[in-house]
């Protein structure tokens, strides 16, 4: 009797969210120029639209930096059907929402996801009149696809509470709202540590918080130096390994997909309801 009524609950929930998430079409990106990435990228980190990658079927996505100087979303025309995920790399700033006329400080380590749809959003270097104070600068990764929430969080932890392979543990800092969405994720290598290569069937787009090391791309014999403030690009596919030197290396990484997080019929609410026969 119990099973029944709860099947039946978890059957009329399910139908009521389909039709809501049907409600909430993925946009087309305005920025993405509709080019697939099918190469690696490394570069450091710089102010204005760094990368855009649009493989015509599934994954949209722009990558945007800012560095000691102002970021306007509305500059880049991007889309008011995607989502922001940013990440302060150093400095404090405030980040603007101006759907509510709100500001909010961040600082160093501090991470945040904004859904476009809200309005526009600006990101404003602090100068605390402090000459030690590190310039203000952070990297956005828009998913142009994708209709997140408002999060705020961190600064981040200084190391993960998940294992991970060959000895490299990581934190889930942005997780997904439903099975199989977007998050962002801090990898952690303690010093002189090298991962199995390894591929992945979506890409990865990574930004170097903290240390030294490499990433390296066995299939193609290639070697790239990872150092603070390195943002990257891994196609899918592309086999590849980070290693640490003398010192930890710490990295953001954007995943578009996850295979992971609640579904309609799993999740904490509905997974602690029972009723009575």
């Amino acid at each position: 009797m119990i099973k029944s009524a709860l099947k039946g609950c978890q059957k009329q929930c399910q139908r009521q969210c389909q039709t809501l998430a049907s409600a909430i079409k993925p946009a087309q990106s305005v920025v993405s120029t509709s080019k697939r990435i099918t190469e690696f990228q490394s570069f450091q980190l710089s102010h204005g639209h760094l990368l855009s990658h649009d493989d015509g079927e599934q994954f949209s996505a722009d990558v945007f930096g800012w560095k000691n100087n102002t970021f306007n979303s509305h500059d880049y025309n991007i889309s008011d059907r995607s989502t922001s995920f940013g990440y302060v790399h150093s400095g404090w700033c405030k980040l603007y929402d101006h759907s509510t006329n709100l500001s909010f400080d961040l600082c160093k380590g501090m991470y945040f996801s904004f859904p476009n749809n809200m309005g526009r959003y600006t990101i404003e270097p602090v100068d605390n009149n402090n000459e030690n104070e590190e310039e203000s600068a952070g990297i956005i990764n828009v998913d142009n696809n994708y209709f997140g929430i408002f999060t705020i969080g961190g600064p981040v932890e200084q190391t993960g509470r998940l294992n991970y392979i060959d000895g490299t543990n990581t934190n889930l800092i942005i997780p997904p709202i439903l099975f199989g969405n977007p998050c962002l994720n801090i990898l952690y290598l303690d010093p002189n540590l090298e991962q199995t290569p390894h591929t992945h069937p979506s890409f990865r787009s990574g930004f170097v918080i903290n240390g030294q090391g490499k990433c390296n791309l066995p299939s193609i014999n290639e070697s790239h130096d990872f150092k603070p403030g390195t943002v990257f690009w891994i196609p899918e596919d592309l086999l590849h390994s980070f290693k640490s030197e003398n010192n930890r290396l710490d990295i953001m990484t954007f995943h578009p997909d996850s295979e992971f997080g609640p579904s309609h019929n799993q999740h904490p609410m509905m997974n602690n309801t029972i009723f009575d026969e």
